[in-house]
């Protein structure tokens, strides 16, 4: 199991780690969290795919 964590605000360089981090491991399965600046905890993303994010 891999962690990807304290991602950067900036979209273009979060998005640059993220994909580094998934050439990298090769993973079969991904789950993405937020924490929204409302929120005290974390969620897990629902319909997140190839990069695309839809609410």
């Amino acid at each position: 199991m891999s962690f990807l964590r304290q991602l950067p605000v900036d979209v273009q360089l979060a998005n640059t780690q993220v994909m580094e981090k998934i050439n990298a491991i090769q993973p079969e399965d991904i789950i993405c969290c937020e924490q929204a600046a409302i929120l005290t905890q974390l969620s897990v993303e629902a319909f997140v795919s190839c990069g695309e994010i839809r609410s």
